[in-house]
């Protein structure tokens, strides 16, 4: 058995510090292929617009929304503030190509939503009774 050197041992672990930081700061920032979403009163932002083709993580955070809010993800050709509303004051709904939903994200609540998106355009929106008319909306690319 070789023991090795006094100092060794410490220079290997002052070797490994900078590595495991470097992970630990990879892993705060989320998935490569993440977005979050903030509500703030009725509006709706967004922190990328354009991600690669795949599965795509949507973080929710509703804790300035000021009431419940949910999330729809529609792939359209439309821009976000050309659709359709019907006599509810909601975007019908009718003919949309919803490719995934979070119902109910309450006030002071988060929501994660995972979908599977193609190349395409999509629009991530607010369909509760008003919130669409309010801006609740945005353009959301998907590249190859």
């Amino acid at each position: 058995m070789t023991i090795p050197p006094a100092g060794a041992a410490r220079r290997g672990l002052r070797a490994a510090i900078p590595w495991v930081l470097s992970l630990a700061f990879l892993a705060a920032c989320g998935p490569a292929n993440g977005v979050d979403i903030k509500y703030n009163g009725y509006s709706l932002q967004v922190s990328r617009t354009t991600l690669q083709a795949g599965d795509i993580v949507f973080n929710i955070d509703n804790h300035n929304g000021q009431v419940q809010h949910e999330l729809l993800v529609v792939q359209s050709d439309l821009p976000a503030g050309q659709l359709a509303l019907g006599a509810d004051s909601r975007v019908d709904e009718t003919g949309l190509k919803i490719v995934g939903q979070v119902a109910k994200i309450d006030l002071g609540q988060n929501g994660t939503l995972t979908a599977r998106l193609a190349a395409g355009h999509y629009i991530l929106m607010c369909n509760i009774v008003g919130h669409y008319q309010l801006g609740m909306h945005a353009d959301f690319n998907v590249t190859p």
